[in-house]
């Protein structure tokens, strides 16, 4: 990480945002969680609130074809520049919630492992409704972040891919 400044890092993260826009596959985005699971999360008990997390499911194949998708564009990034991408998706059980459904370790801006579902940050609302790119505010540069939006094959906006990487300070906390 010593030789990645934020400024380097910032055109790295824009660069694989572009890429990811191009090369995602948006019909993926409808065919990874079950509807099962997507109904799970609404259901909300007070005495198991694992409940929604121990029938979380996928469907096999699209999940590994997105999985190894993001691993590739990570891939992109210098190996002392490590780069983790997560793929965004409203969650259409429960309006004005978001989740991670496919990611591989490393640094996020703002999901917190084990999250199901989460009020979406301002930069992921802003490049689904604009369908631009967006570059978050480093805040404090720890964590470096540019979103863009996944589009399907008639073009519409279905989920936001996060490229993040970490500052060299915050690299040795990994």
């Amino acid at each position: 990480m010593a030789n990645c400044t934020q400024e380097k890092i910032n055109e790295m993260l824009a660069q694989i945002a572009r890429t990811a826009a191009v090369m995602f596959d948006g019909e993926l985005c409808g065919e990874i969680v079950t509807q099962r699971s997507w109904k799970w999360m609404d259901d909300i008990d007070p005495n198991d609130q694992y409940r929604p997390h121990d029938n979380y499911d996928v469907e096999h194949a699209p999940f590994v074809v997105a999985k190894k998708t993001l691993m590739r564009l990570q891939r992109l990034a210098p190996d002392d520049c490590p780069v983790q991408c997560l793929l965004w998706v409203p969650v259409p059980t429960i309006a004005g919630q978001w989740a991670v459904i496919c990611w591989n370790g490393g640094p996020s801006r703002w999901w917190i492992w084990g999250g199901l579902h989460m009020d979406p940050p301002g930069e992921i609302v802003k490049a689904f409704e604009t369908g631009e790119p967006q570059t978050a505010d480093p805040e404090g540069g720890k964590v470096l972040t540019v979103v863009t939006p996944v589009k399907d094959s008639l073009k519409e906006i279905v989920g936001v891919i996060e490229v993040s990487a970490s500052t060299a300070e915050a690299a040795i906390n990994w």
